[in-house]
């Protein structure tokens, strides 16, 4: 069996890990003060596509969407505490 090389396409500059990371302290520091937390991201759609045809392919534009969350978790929104002596299932 034969084994494939990998063929380097371009260059990565950005440290993925490190930018999840980022993302998920951000919402997680968001949710904590009870903020919705907020993600963006590059528009996928074709009018936000730039064909270059030095490179032969499209290349995302600068266009940006946002969205949040369409629920907030706040102490009034916790469920209720269980009356003592009777059993509820756990909440997933």
């Amino acid at each position: 069996m034969a084994v494939r090389k990998k063929i380097q396409v371009r260059k990565q500059t950005k440290d993925i890990p490190k930018l999840a990371k980022e993302v998920c302290e951000k919402m997680l520091s968001d949710l904590e003060r009870a903020k919705r937390p907020l993600l963006e991201a590059t528009k996928c759609s074709l009018d936000n596509s730039i064909y270059t045809s030095s490179k032969g392919y499209f290349t995302p534009g600068g266009k940006t969407t946002r969205s949040s969350s369409s629920t907030r978790f706040t102490p009034s929104s916790a469920p209720a505490r269980p009356q003592a002596g009777r059993w509820t299932p756990p909440i997933c």
